[in-house]
């Protein structure tokens, strides 16, 4: 089965958004990105997610 990883937003922070990938075929969260001084309510993505 093949395996896919997500974008999952995890929130803000004063650092801005953080976010992650997931692969769910090894069960894992393959990394942690942060976007600075990102604001959740001006962000076009979240409103998709």
């Amino acid at each position: 089965m093949a395996s896919y990883e997500y974008v999952v937003w995890k929130g803000s922070g004063d650092d801005g958004i953080y976010w992650s990938t997931f692969d769910p075929g090894a069960r894992k969260w393959a990394d942690q990105h942060v976007i600075p001084g990102s604001d959740t309510n001006k962000s076009p993505a979240l409103g998709y997610l």
